[in-house]
């Protein structure tokens, strides 16, 4: 909901693979539930110190993007800190690390939107940001376009998977609706668009605790018009591994 807290990790219990893990409002009485995302400190101060650049990229799921400076929440109290302003009927949907040099991939349903991190506006934390798109659905995610990728890969609910030629999908204006990169089945939706070589593999976390191991060489190439291959059961996220 638009706000960060440090906790320190000496604080989390060591358990197995197999727990639940404990409520993190009990470890920080003023945090909540609906957690976006978690970063290490020192990572963020790393990025934070860098030659380059770093920012924290925030889409919120009604469609706001913006960027802030990762020196902006590195001073957080465990009371927390506001890092966005956010609708009451709003969330934060997606966060990145890194510098403004990589293209961003904003998805909703079926579409992707490709545009240049340097459109995003830099803001501070008690803004909202701007619109990311004109689509009318919710964001489902954003991801970094990776250097020397070749495909994309859209992973939907339903366990499809649909991967195109990268130059298919050309960078647009912030603003824009994207683009159709997969054609959906009633119902079904994509829970995540990654960018991959030949060589990549993907790691699938799925509903059931479970997680796949997908190699990318595996995945037929088709066109925006297919509904994918099935291959998945229940994906809940995806990661790519190299």
């Amino acid at each position: 909901l638009g706000k960060v807290f440090k906790i320190p990790v000496h604080k989390i219990p060591l358990t197995d693979r197999t727990s639940n893990g404990i409520d993190i409002r009990i470890l920080n009485k003023y945090a909540t539930s609906n957690i976006c995302c978690a970063a290490r400190y020192t990572t963020l101060e790393n990025l934070a110190k860098s030659r380059y650049h770093n920012y924290i990229f925030i889409i919120t799921n009604n469609g706001f993007i913006k960027k802030i400076d990762i020196d902006d929440v590195l001073t957080a109290p465990p009371s927390g800190l506001i890092y966005s302003k956010i609708d009451q009927d709003d969330y934060v949907k997606a966060m990145l690390f890194g510098p403004d040099k990589m293209d961003l991939l904003i998805y909703s349903e079926n579409k992707v939107l490709r545009i240049n991190p340097k459109q995003i506006p830099y803001l501070k934390r008690s803004t909202k940001g701007a619109r990311a798109s004109t689509a009318t659905t919710k964001i489902e995610g954003m991801n970094f376009l990776l250097p020397h990728s070749t495909h994309l890969v859209a992973v939907t609910k339903s366990g499809m998977v649909n991967r195109i030629p990268l130059n298919i999908v050309s960078p647009q204006a912030r603003g824009k609706a994207g683009i159709r990169i997969i054609k959906l089945k009633k119902g079904d939706s994509i829970v995540s668009v990654q960018s991959v070589r030949d060589e990549s593999k993907l790691i699938v976390y799925e509903g059931s605790r479970n997680n796949t191991e997908l190699n990318v060489s595996d995945i037929p190439i088709t066109s925006t018009v297919s509904n994918g291959t099935k291959l998945l059961k229940s994906p809940a996220k995806v990661v790519v591994s190299k």
